[in-house]
């Protein structure tokens, strides 16, 4: 099943928690702090993530997809 951009960071990794080592190395660093990711990651859709840090929406929805499917990564 794809991804929703528009869910919640913190629920993309209540179901699938592999996705914050995925999303750090993708540029989401801030993600790696659990006291930072506690605050934002509930209050931000992926879709607003991207754009807050200059990141293209298909590109980082291709790479997870492709994580999670246990594929290379683009």
């Amino acid at each position: 099943m794809p991804l929703d951009p528009d869910r919640t960071v913190a629920a993309l990794i209540v179901d699938q928690p592999a996705l914050v080592d995925a999303l750090v190395a993708l540029g989401f660093a801030p993600l790696a702090n659990p006291a930072v990711r506690a605050v934002m990651a509930p209050r931000t859709t992926l879709r607003e993530a991207c754009e807050r840090h200059g990141r293209p929406l298909a590109g980082v929805l291709t790479a997870l997809d492709a994580r999670l499917a246990g594929g290379v990564w683009p």
